[in-house]
């Protein structure tokens, strides 16, 4: 009750406010025409720009974990990490980070990318429901642990009886 609800309440209350200032930026970058940097070149066709993000991830190292910035989106930075197998995940990075995997498509991958882009606000509306559920939690088992315990007389007299069992057999032996 004085560690795990309050952590987890201020953890929520931090990533709600990183998604509110995630979706400030997105609606004040995103390009009323599709609009995307990758390896620092500037387009504004997702399929070619989705051709260049996987000729940069197929130059993403073999090791789980090598990780490269590869452009931006809509006041955002993008980074890809590999992942277990052949499996890389896409990054968008503002106050937080929300992560996809690539596919085989180009296309794909673009739309993928503006859809994490386009979902900030369900994050923020499943956090906000959570942080809702985490402090109904905290302040239940608050009640809880107010309560007497119910079997406080059926535990004082097994401990009795236990005292006294443990004597029994310590005289016993003598």
């Amino acid at each position: 009750i004085s560690r795990h609800y309050p952590n987890k309440i201020h953890n929520l209350e931090n990533a709600i406010k990183n998604h509110t200032v995630d979706i400030q930026t997105f609606i004040h970058n995103k390009p009323t025409e599709f609009s995307i940097i990758i390896g620092g070149k500037a387009y504004d066709e997702r399929v070619k720009a989705g051709e260049h993000l996987k000729m940069l991830s197929n130059k993403l190292g073999n090791s789980i974990g090598d990780s490269m910035e590869v452009g931006s989106y809509a006041g955002f930075s993008l980074s890809i990490t590999r992942q277990s197998g052949w499996n890389i995940d896409l990054y968008i990075k503002g106050k937080s980070t929300y992560q996809t995997t690539l596919g085989d498509s180009e296309l794909g991958n673009i739309t993928r990318l503006e859809n994490l882009a386009e979902g900030i606000e369900k994050i923020k509306i499943k956090d906000e429901q959570e942080l809702e559920n985490v402090q109904k939690q905290l302040a239940d088992a608050k009640l809880e642990a107010q309560k007497p315990f119910e079997h406080e007389e059926k535990l004082a007299e097994l401990l009795k009886r236990q005292v006294e069992l443990n004597m029994a057999l310590e005289f016993k032996d003598i």
